[in-house]
């Protein structure tokens, strides 16, 4: 052991995360590089206040006091996510002070900008001390030790594979323009969804439930043989069901775009709401619709059993609008994630 000296914050945390895990305070003591008893003071206080902060203990001097190791801890702490569970890098840096060192263990997280020069990273010798980068449940620590005075397990080490710098930040790249480019179609969406011209789409598309139910009315008499009657029924209601519900729907969202640039009082959030029901309501009874003309010739405008051609006509074409609506549905979703 060298001179006494203070153990940082992040190395009181891992103390007790530790601890907690079960492992033993002389195995806690020889990772963190302190004495038993420095260990004991760290979760005595740590039990009486649930605070680790300015513990005093025995052990080496800190090893990142030079301008580059400084640089790379304050590069770690940025985001871990580009560091994969079961992974290591090794690299070496030069301590100023030139003395034994034994081990120390500094939380850090992922590094978004590292430059370093060829004087700054060089292989070991007697005078470096190599860094491995463990990722230990979801965490990652920088784990500062010497060849000499090692004291992981070999075949811990072993277990780990190796990963360069340049693959972690292509991920990071990679990573970053799709978050960009999802944020940019989300705000497009958003803009065309909220801008006044989508108030003109929505009153052009209200034609289209108005139609629903003005051709369910007129042709409700050209029923089929009586066998099927009851099919024949159930297909006219869910017309007519799915053309109230699109009128209902159309209407909340005109509302809704109405109040949000032209009225500025609190009811938004109620009229978003409504609209989710409205909605779900209308793919549900859409999807039941398609379901039922499965295996008919509902769709032949030449088969004079079912239906007429112009019930025909609107129904083909409703579904294929279904079909679009509940393409962008799913699209929209999966930008969310």
């Amino acid at each position: 052991m060298s001179s006494r000296r203070e153990t940082t914050e992040s190395e009181r945390l891992l103390v007790v995360k530790w601890s907690k895990e079960g492992k033993s305070l002389r195995e806690i003591a020889s990772l963190i590089g302190v004495t038993h008893g420095c260990v004991q003071k760290i979760l005595q206080k740590y039990k009486k206040t649930g605070s680790v902060a300015n513990i005093p203990g025995k052990g080496r001097k800190e090893i990142l006091s030079t301008t580059a190791n400084r640089k790379i801890i304050h590069s770690l702490k940025k985001d871990p996510r580009f560091f994969n569970v079961n992974n290591m890098t090794t690299f070496s840096a030069k301590s100023e002070e030139e003395e034994k060192l034994t081990q120390t263990v500094v939380t850090a997280t992922e590094p978004s900008s590292i430059s370093l020069s060829d004087n700054e990273l060089s292989d070991s010798d007697s005078n470096e001390s190599n860094y491995h980068f463990q990722s230990i449940e979801g965490s990652f620590q920088a784990i500062a030790c010497s060849s000499r005075s090692l004291t992981m397990p070999s075949a811990q080490i072993n277990g780990f594979r190796g990963i360069s710098f340049r693959n972690i930040l292509l991920r990071q790249q990679i990573t970053q323009n799709y978050q960009e480019l999802k944020r940019r179609i989300k705000m497009r969406a958003t803009r065309i969804k909220n801008s006044k011209y989508y108030l003109y789409l929505l009153s052009f598309s209200l034609i289209l439930p108005i139609l629903a139910i003005v051709l369910n009315y007129s042709f409700i008499g050209d029923c089929p043989p009586r066998a099927i009657l009851w099919r024949t029924c159930v297909h006219f209601a869910l017309v007519l069901l799915t053309g109230i519900l699109g009128f209902l729907l159309l209407i909340c969202r005109l509302i809704t775009i109405f109040i949000r640039h032209f009225l500025p009082i609190s009811r938004e959030q109620e009229l978003k709401k409504l609209t989710i029901v409205l909605f779900t309501l209308l793919i549900l009874f859409f999807i039941a619709e398609m379901t039922s003309f499965y295996g008919m010739s509902a769709f032949d405008n030449t088969s004079k059993g079912y239906f007429r051609q112009e019930i025909c006509a609107y129904i083909y074409g409703m579904n294929m609008v279904a079909s679009i609506v509940l393409f962008l549905v799913c699209c929209s979703i999966f930008l969310d994630f």
